[in-house]
């Protein structure tokens, strides 16, 4: 345990023990006292607690999803639905689309990468090295999320770039609830049984609320569905992404004598699996157009099975005074990627007993799932965050709040079935293992060259932090001054630990040997905050009612590489009685190297074909990959500028509507070399090195500091209540971003993304736009959802392909019934406070978007492979 944490958590009870002592006298002399702090929330972009009415016209964009949103989709996480949200573009991730990464769920405001996005848990950040999983988080765990669509790295620090979501946990639930439900795609695959519970009570001045859901998942493969049933994507207007270097079921390259150049395989209409072929005549040409391989890995929607829940526990010692609490999340997932059979190339001597041929040769083989089974990777994630703290209001001018949060995320992945390149060359050279025949190697030659590997990486952050805000002073007759102030330290780590085969073994399609590695730093903060209310009109429905004006400052100190000053300024004014608010803000950003990103060794890798395109060898053949970290890494730097329009009318009480401009720039971006640019010659860093007789490539995408990434757009929000006397009540939804600028500037090269598709960024569509609309009639609802995403250029410029993918829009259906009313309760006994509810998503199965230049073939950003989703579930309210 870090000696620094140990002191703080020693003084983190003795300040309990002391604030207890103290309280009492203190709760005495402030008897009669306003205690005006009570009617307070913190919204997020700001540490100052302001009145609750108000909070939805903050001087920043702030988008809030509500507890009601989240239950009407069959949303398993928070990342579920956050990802339908406009603003959500570009590169993330989600459990259904990260085969390779054991299904974690990230969320990418503004499209320019998940790891500029600052996620909070109650105002704790979650995560430490690792980009934030929100999938750790259940539904049922949620009572609210805020999405801050701004900078805010004066508040909370690094990362904090393009934006920030809280999520915000349930508490303060009397009761228990119990929900399951099932559902399944209507193209075969994807079944989820689902069954979760929240219990809550108050009992005087102890409060808890817990939950705790568990879930089983099945998957599906990409061979299941049409779209993903081969890399050959002519049909669709696509490049055959085919291997052409390995095939079924092998391929030998002859390398010398007359015949050097030349290709054959077994002549599988002749020979079943198990034949050794003992002649030169046994073989036929390698046809590509009827033996390359897809390459197209089997698993897409892999099976899940997973276990999570949350805590919120409070006891308040001296009421407004003094309140102790403590907050978690928890998290267990089981996921399994299927991908390919595994393949290996061996070099065989002429000499060798297996040889046919009588030639030096290269034998590319495919072990096939009948021989050595598929490769897959199982991986067991399991997520944790917890806070301990105490909080209360001395006085108007001393609301305090100290915490201690502990962060830990632990992924164990156990891989399988891949060739270990070195003892696969030496058993073909010794003659042990037979390149030349169909699938007939015994068994313990498989194992011996294809070990089981294994690996742990932890990622755990320890945070210190304690914040005082409050009431200053009556600023000339306009209202109170108001202040946030405070400090945190935060203790990061993070452990890669590679066992088993990995640490000494070198694999074909992972590659390796793989290193240790580990790493850690200690930040501490300080920062303040600052509101000023320049203005407050006397009377109500002024022309101008109130201007105000925000400041914040954060200074940051690493121990590992240097320091971080950034501030920001926030206005607002109110016009005709609050029914219009303009708003603006200027912020700088910051974002520190991680750990790892300084410390990375230098890791080898091979691709083996289908991935990246090569125009000087024309065709997707395989390519040596160096990656790695650097040491002399810099923090990126930013800066974003938001303005905007609120309108709440009078003759309109119900209707809210925003729209706000929104610039950001991002400079000395650290990013890792996009591969398949290098190669074709659009790519500002990393280097390429090529053989001079095979002209095989060499890239190196190592992480290096470089470039300028400007951003710009606009939001429009709009939400509507209507209510009737005979029809029922309606609500109306409707986000839509309008992005207007994306584009990326280094060594004196511009490159545009906006409007196009591209392996750094995924899609970059122009418009984004998602609505809802809510009926209720009496025990009966109702949602209905639209989401639209524009089509988008989709070019290949080394195919001569430059097409447009189509828009993509899905239809969301739920219908549900409670039984709450009085005659129901009477009527059905125990199914009085039962809802029970239907639903579909992707209504009318709309087909993905095939897009040439994902090596997938389709936009895995905005959609997943299932299409039309059923549902149905029940929820019981005791």
């Amino acid at each position: 345990m870090n000696a620094g944490i140990s002191f703080k958590r020693t003084m983190l009870v003795a300040s309990s023990a002391a604030v207890l002592a103290a309280t009492a006298p203190i709760a005495v002399a402030q008897q009669g006292e306003d205690e005006a702090q009570m009617d307070t929330v913190v919204v997020v972009g700001s540490l100052i607690k302001t009145p609750s009415m108000t909070s939805d016209t903050t001087a920043q964009p702030v988008q809030y999803v509500t507890r009601d949103q989240l239950e009407n989709t069959p949303a398993e996480s928070a990342a579920d639905f956050l990802r339908e949200l406009p603003v959500n573009t570009g590169i993330s991730n989600s459990s259904t689309t990260d085969e390779y990464g054991g299904g974690r769920s990230s969320i990418n405001l503004r499209g320019v990468g998940d790891q500029y996005t600052l996620v909070l848990v109650d105002g704790r950040r979650l995560a430490g090295e690792n980009v934030a999983d929100i999938g750790a988080i259940p539904a049922e765990a949620i009572e609210g999320v805020e999405v801050l669509k701004t900078g805010a790295s004066a508040i909370y620090g690094s990362d904090a770039v393009a934006g920030v979501v809280n999520i915000r946990l349930r508490k303060d639930f009397n009761g228990l609830e119990l929900t399951t439900s099932y559902g399944g795609a209507t193209e075969g695959g994807a079944e989820t049984a689902r069954i979760a519970g929240v219990i809550g009570f108050d009992k005087g001045p102890f409060n808890f609320t817990g939950s705790l859901a568990y879930q089983d998942r099945e998957g599906f493969n990409k061979h299941d569905r049409e779209l993903t049933a081969s890399r050959d994507y002519t049909e669709y207007g696509g490049l055959d992404r085919r291997s052409s270097f390995n095939g079924s079921p092998h391929q030998i390259i002859v390398q010398s004598g007359p015949n050097a150049g030349s290709s054959y395989s077994v002549d599988i209409d002749r020979f079943d699996p198990g034949y050794v072929p003992t002649d030169v005549s046994d073989f036929m040409a390698y046809d590509f157009d009827r033996q390359a391989e897809s390459t197209n890995e089997y698993g897409t929607y892999p099976p899940q099975e997973r276990l999570s829940g949350h805590w919120a526990a409070s006891y308040e010692a001296i009421p407004d005074k003094l309140e102790f609490y403590s907050r978690g999340v928890y998290d267990q997932r089981d996921q399994k990627f299927i991908a390919n059979p595994p393949y290996t190339d061996v070099a065989v001597g002429a000499d060798n007993p297996n040889n046919p041929f009588g030639e030096d040769v290269v034998v590319v083989y495919t072990f096939g799932e009948q021989a050595a089974g598929l490769m897959t990777e199982d991986f067991e994630t399991t997520s944790l965050q917890g806070t301990v703290g105490f909080e209360g209001a001395l006085a108007s001018w001393f609301n305090y709040d100290v915490g201690y949060t502990y962060y830990k995320q632990e992924i164990d992945e156990n891989y399988q079935n891949d060739i270990n390149y070195a003892p696969a060359q030496a058993a073909a050279t010794a003659g042990d293992f037979n390149p030349f025949c169909y699938w007939c190697n015994d068994a313990d030659v498989l194992d011996a060259i294809s070990p089981d590997a294994h690996w742990v990486q932890e990622n755990q952050v320890e945070t210190f932090d304690a914040t005082v805000s409050g009431d200053l002073f009556d600023f000339f007759g306009q209202g109170n001054v108001q202040y946030a102030a405070g400090y945190q330290h935060r203790d990061v780590s993070f452990d890669f630990t590679p066992s088993g085969g990995w640490s000494t073994a070198s694999y074909w399609w992972m590659g390796g040997p793989l290193q240790s590695e580990s790493g850690s730093r200690e930040i501490d903060a300080f920062f303040g905050e600052l509101r000023v209310p320049l203005f407050s009109a006397p009377v109500e429905n002024a022309t101008v009612q109130s201007i105000e004006m925000r400041g914040a400052l954060r200074s940051e100190e690493y121990s590992d590489f240097g320091s971080s000053t950034v501030g920001q300024v926030l206005g607002r004014i109110g016009l005709f009685g609050e029914s219009v608010v303009l708003r603006g803000s200027y912020a700088e950003t910051f974002r520190a190297p991680s750990v790892s990103a300084l410390t990375d060794p230098v890791r080898y890798n091979t691709e083996g074909g289908g991935f990246y395109y090569d125009p000087v060898r024309d065709g997707f053949l395989p390519v040596d990959r160096i990656y790695g970290g650097n040491s002399e890494l810099d923090p990126e730097e930013g800066e974003t500028l938001s303005a905007g329009v609120i309108f709440q009318p009078d003759f309109a009480p119900n209707l809210f509507f925003t729209v706000d401009y929104w610039d950001m720039e991002i400079s000395n971006i650290i990013r890792q070399p996009d591969g398949q640019a290098l190669l074709n010659g659009t790519e500002t860093a990393g280097s390429i090195t090529r053989d001079p007789v095979t002209l095989y490539p060499t890239l190196d995408l190592r992480l290096d500091n470089g470039g300028t990434r400007s951003v710009s757009g606009v939001d429009i929000s709009l939400n509507y209540d209507y209510e009737t006397d005979s029809y029922g009540t309606y609500r109306f939804l409707l986000n839509a971003t309008r992005l207007t600028e994306f584009k990326e500037t280094g060594a004196d090269v511009t490159i545009e993304y906006l409007d196009e598709y591209s392996s750094a960024f995924g899609p970059m569509p122009e418009l984004r736009l998602s609505g809802t609309v809510n009926g209720y009639w009496g025990p009966v609802d109702a949602s209905l959802g639209i989401h639209y995403t524009d089509g988008y250029r989709d070019v290949v410029e080394s195919a001569g392909i430059d097409r447009r993918v189509d828009e993509y829009t899905t239809v969301d259906l739920q219908l549900g019934y409670e039984f709450t009313d009085t005659a129901a309760a009477e009527r059905f006994g125990l199914l009085s406070g039962l809802r029970a509810y239907v639903g579909a998503e992707n209504l009318f199965n709309a087909d993905l978007p095939f897009v040439a230049e994902s090596t997938d073939g389709w936009d895995r950003y905005i959609g997943d492979l299932r299409g039309r989703y059923l549902y149905a579930g029940l929820k019981k309210t005791f």
